[in-house]
């Protein structure tokens, strides 16, 4: 990755006045004051949501509190936009962020900032070094992780390949990295969680350099605020294919495609809480699951599961289609909701990040 690379990924957020918020100049301490501007919106925007949604009459002193609801997000929007400027922000009047698609797109914008600007400062300090230090070992001792290239013959290479390909036969594999990042293993280990499984994690460019650096984390908003259908939590998928998707692809400036990165996670799973339909909630997790697992209608063959010494499990059987799930111990077959399975995890303790796939689509 270099700064064009990911100023490219910087340009996507196009609502984002760059004349004012330039990339590269970032301001870390505003950021934050940002992001914790939004988790106080996000608990009243909880509020006006189901007061809205509630269809019963209202007395009185409903009426005035959710004024004073609306009111008090009126308020905190602007603070937040004078932090964040939006595009026209100095001609047109910004409506408040009393919507949740549209305060999630602004807390996915403050989250990605937060990113860009851990990746930006690797990048700049890397630059002004280049005289003393190559920049790649600058950046990579920056993460604070250590990567190590695998060999192709590498039987463990060869079980992720054949990971990716059940479902991307196209994807271009150039190369697979063990990651190691300190205390992450012994953190999995001390949560006691069993049910381990490798699971894909896609995400943009932009944004990789960040998670090297300080892991997945869980996003702290409640669940149907956070933009992820079944609550706050590290989303993964057992498909290449789904996981790809958040891979933005990018390229130089002669024309050639930038190479994405993935990642494949040990996540520990525990008790699955099977979601067939309808979302999860809080109140849901609360009830001693540690995982949601909701079955898409393509899945991958059990019989041809790995389970590896260390324990954890690794789909590999071939890609089929159904729409039903089966219960294991009653028998009764349900339908499906959705096209791939999703897992998701609450914790960061749950999460161990194994390896880095960089592969072109």
């Amino acid at each position: 990755m270099d700064m064009k690379t990911l100023q490219k990924s910087y340009s996507k957020d196009i609502h984002l006045d760059t004349d004012v918020l330039p990339f590269g100049r970032f301001n870390r301490d505003k950021l934050l004051k940002a992001k914790q501007l939004l988790e106080v919106v996000g608990k009243y925007v909880n509020k006006i949501t189901d007061y809205r949604r509630d269809r019963t009459e209202k007395t009185q002193e409903q009426k005035q509190e959710h004024q004073a609801d609306c009111e008090k997000v009126s308020e905190l929007s602007s603070e937040y936009f004078q932090l964040i400027p939006q595009k026209n922000f100095v001609y047109e009047s910004l409506r408040p962020l009393d919507q949740e698609r549209q305060f999630q797109r602004q807390f996915q914008l403050v989250t990605n900032l937060l990113d860009f600007e851990v990746a930006s400062r690797m990048l700049l300090g890397a630059m002004h070094r280049k005289d003393t230090l190559n920049p790649v070992d600058y950046v990579y001792q920056s993460l604070r992780c250590k990567l190590e290239l695998m060999k192709e013959e590498d039987p463990m290479a060869q079980c992720i390949l054949r990971y990716v390909y059940i479902s991307s036969p196209r994807a271009q594999v150039e190369a697979i990295y063990k990651v190691e990042r300190g205390g992450e293993e012994d953190r999995l280990r001390k949560s006691l969680i069993d049910n381990r499984r490798y699971l894909w994690h896609g995400t943009d460019l932009g944004n990789m350099l960040s998670i090297l650096n300080r892991g997945l984390v869980v996003t702290p908003l409640d669940s149907n605020l956070s933009g992820d259908l079944y609550g706050k939590g590290i989303y993964f998928s057992d498909l290449f294919e789904k996981s790809e998707r958040y891979c933005a692809s990018y390229s130089s400036d002669s024309g050639a495609h930038i190479p994405c990165f993935m990642l494949l996670c040990e996540a520990a799973l525990g008790k699955q809480r099977l979601v067939l339909s309808d979302p999860m909630t809080d109140a849901d997790k609360k009830s001693g699951y540690n995982s949601t697992y909701v079955p898409g209608y393509h899945t991958l063959d059990p019989a041809y599961d790995v389970r590896f010494p260390s324990g954890v499990m690794m789909p590999l059987g071939d890609k089929s289609t159904d729409y039903y799930y089966e219960d294991p111990k009653t028998g009764e077959r349900h339908r499906k909701s959705r096209w791939e399975s999703e897992f998701v995890v609450y914790n960061e303790n749950q999460v161990c990040i194994r390896y880095l796939v960089q592969f072109r689509k």
